[in-house]
């Protein structure tokens, strides 16, 4: 059997064969976070769905302006929700006249703490996960079969 082994915490593409097994060596840590008065922003920045999923208010019946980043679909926001789809981080355009609160990891691709207008709200936090360690640590290298993304 050959085995992936990916440090993402969602499954990185469909797995349709009995040959192919993941383990993700990390998982996801919920951060207690304060609560925000969301009518002051105009915009919600969420790239990842772990960051929707752990943060502490999904389950508000209004929501400013969703960005997310992504070819697959969002199906995990709210269906009243109104999403704007970027491509990549990097295309997410910020506008200095409006507010923005970013949901976010302890790793991301583009820090938008930067702009004066964006709150940071860090929902959750990565670590190894030492029984997916120690199942992997379990496999023979010849049944090893590395794949390597850069986002």
């Amino acid at each position: 059997m050959n085995m992936i082994i990916t440090t993402q915490s969602n499954n990185p593409f469909p797995l349709d064969s009995d040959e192919v097994s993941w383990i993700p060596c990390i998982r996801a840590l919920y951060v207690d976070q304060y609560r925000c008065f969301l009518p002051s922003f105009d915009y919600i920045i969420c790239t990842s769905q772990i960051s929707w999923d752990e943060w502490a208010q999904n389950n508000r019946e209004k929501y400013p302006t969703i960005l997310t980043v992504g070819q697959s679909d969002a199906n995990y926001f709210p269906e009243h929700c109104k999403l704007v789809k970027h491509k990549s981080a990097e295309d997410i355009e910020i506008d200095a006249n409006k507010n923005y609160i970013w949901l976010r990891g302890d790793t991301y691709k583009r820090d938008f703490s930067t702009y004066s207008n964006v709150r940071s709200i860090l929902t959750y936090k990565s670590e190894f996960d030492p029984t997916a360690i120690d199942e992997v640590r379990l496999f023979e290298p010849s049944n090893f079969m590395f794949i390597v993304r850069k986002y």
